[in-house]
């Protein structure tokens, strides 16, 4: 069997073609700003941050299993997860909602 990509990882076909058809919607150089985002390291600038921070992820995000290693590196940081799926229209919106009033105040 061939091997996924990370970004597809546990996805069932149905997420994997929603998630395929969000990608080309901003248009074809996409991918430009994302292939700079994975190649940025942010570990020696998270201490930096000085603002509240929430780290919060779905619970099928690919990048959950680092959130405790941001929250740690953030000082004074928060985190949560989001019930849902891992793109924004998949995850539960009420959850997300008051997650997010609960942080704010």
């Amino acid at each position: 069997m061939e091997e996924a990509l990370g970004i597809t990882h546990g996805l069932d076909a149905e997420e994997m073609n929603r998630q395929f058809m969000q990608y080309f919607i901003p248009g074809p150089r996409v991918h430009e700003p994302l292939r700079a985002l994975f190649n940025y390291e942010p570990r020696e600038r998270l201490p930096l941050i000085k603002v509240p921070t929430y780290v919060l992820a779905n619970e099928r995000d690919q990048f959950a299993q680092w959130m405790d290693e941001v929250k740690d590196a953030i000082p004074h940081a928060k985190m949560g997860t989001v019930p849902g799926g891992t793109l924004v229209h998949s995850l539960d919106a009420d959850a997300f909602y008051d997650m997010l009033v609960d942080f704010i105040g």
